[in-house]
């Protein structure tokens, strides 16, 4: 993972980005604070100040607040953090009106993850989103109980979230409904806005860090999108609208799917499910929101999700394919081959699991050979003599056998007739070759 280091320390802020990764890794902070019985009632009577002061910033009037926000130190918010690890402290977060002084104290840092400052306020944040939905439910006792019994407590927190997540998306996200309208419409759009602005650096901090669920913020602010008047489908198109919530939102939500913490349990298939909602919005031609480091860092990660067991199937990988693709710039070429090589693996192994002849099949392989032919036209690459990455892209071509699975599905189609076209043309001969344009088919050919 590509990211631009910062030795500066700010006077206020804190460290710079990504010095302050190693103290909020999963393993440091699973790592268990031994405080003396004084030292924990000094942390517990900071944090219960700074959660009202917090709360008070929100409240107070827009032009009092930025002089207001100099006066939480970033001592005052990580005693936050460190009384979370004392379950019966998250009632505490259990207050809508934290979200706006925390989305107030986030804009107050720039960039926002450029220092620790904005890190410790946006976890803050997704905390006491976590802890509003499970109060709205009645389930927060239940949740601090459990936690109070788990060498991991927060993964408890996370893990109920997630499971509350999933169980509201399938009905309609009535409970993430609710709580948007006890939320300020204003600190959710800024939330997102700061969040879209930032979706570089965001999407690192999920990506390294790996040490909180957002499945109860990406189903809130989803929510939030439905209360202002913009119904998720995939027809939906109303100019402003889709610009200014949807296509930020889909942004962000799509980036944490490629960075979903896989040991939290019931998470994945959370934001997967919010998924659904959205799959129009995942193909952007992003040029102006992505550069060569933010591109390389997509690539990789989806490269590294190839390889996780829970992508035995094909579908995973074709949702994160089709979102990357449009990201993809010159410069990412070295990616370009491990990624078909575990592509075209993933794809025998979902064929020879369930069967070459299924619709399902041909249509998943359809759609990865066309993402990847179309991430080959993105790269745009100027010659073809004498490259290590097009050497490797061949050998990954003959290695996974390309032409035999083409063949295998196609010929298994149901519907398949020798020398008719009809719905099994969609499976396009065109990949035996891996691209229709005739410059790349005969530098693949020289390079044999």
């Amino acid at each position: 993972m590509l990211t631009t280091l910062n030795n500066d320390r700010h006077a206020l802020w804190g460290r710079a980005f990504p010095n302050y990764f190693e103290s909020y890794t999963y393993q440091a902070l699973a790592v268990p604070r031994s405080l003396a019985a004084l030292e924990v009632a000094n942390v517990l009577a900071k944090a219960a100040k700074t959660i009202q002061w917090i709360i008070a910033l929100g409240k107070a009037p827009r032009n009092a607040r930025q002089g207001a926000a100099r006066y939480i130190t970033l001592s005052m918010l990580k005693s936050v953090l460190h009384a979370t690890k004392i379950p019966q402290e998250i009632t505490r977060l259990a207050d809508p009106g934290l979200i706006e002084g925390c989305v107030e104290l986030m804009a107050s840092v720039e960039p926002l993850f450029g220092y620790e400052y904005g890190y410790v306020c946006f976890r803050i944040l997704n905390l006491a989103i976590s802890a509003c939905m499970l109060k709205r439910v009645g389930r927060l006792d239940t949740t601090i109980q459990r936690m109070s019994s788990a060498s991991e407590s927060l993964l408890v927190l996370w893990e109920d979230t997630a499971a509350l997540v999933y169980w509201d998306i399938r009905r309609g996200g009535r409970i993430a409904l609710g709580l948007c309208l006890v939320f300020t419409a204003d600190a959710l759009d800024r939330l997102m806005e700061l969040l879209h602005i930032n979706q570089k650096q965001y999407f690192i901090v999920l990506k390294v860090l790996q040490s909180m669920g957002l499945s109860g913020l990406m189903l809130i602010l989803r929510g939030h999108i439905q209360v202002g008047g913009v119904e998720i489908m995939n027809n939906t198109r109303r100019g402003d609208l889709v610009e200014s919530h949807i296509q930020p939102y889909s942004r962000l939500l799509w980036r944490y799917l490629l960075a979903v913490p896989q040991y939290i349990e019931h998470e994945s298939q959370a934001v997967y499910e919010i998924h659904i909602h959205v799959t129009y919005w995942a193909r952007f031609r992003d040029a102006h929101f992505i550069d060569i480091e933010d591109s390389r860092n997509l690539l990789q990660a989806l490269n590294e999700y190839l390889l996780l067991p829970s992508t035995s199937r094909l579908v995973g990988a074709m949702i994160l394919l089709r979102f990357v693709e449009p990201l993809v710039v010159p410069g990412c070429e070295d990616l370009v081959p491990t990624l078909v090589e575990r592509s075209l693996r993933l794809m025998w192994n979902s064929i020879l699991d369930d069967g070459p002849s299924t619709s399902t099949a041909r249509v998943l392989v359809t759609s990865v050979l066309t993402s990847i032919r179309y991430i080959f036209q993105e790269i745009k690459p100027k010659t073809f003599s004498h490259q290590k990455w097009i050497v490797k892209l061949v050998d990954a071509i003959f290695d996974e056998s390309l032409t035999d699975l083409v063949l295998r599905v196609l010929v298994a189609s149901p519907d398949f007739v020798p020398g008719q076209q009809g719905t099994t043309a969609s499976v396009p001969i065109m990949f035996i070759h891996f691209s229709l344009d005739r410059r790349h088919r005969e530098a693949l050919q020289r390079c044999i």
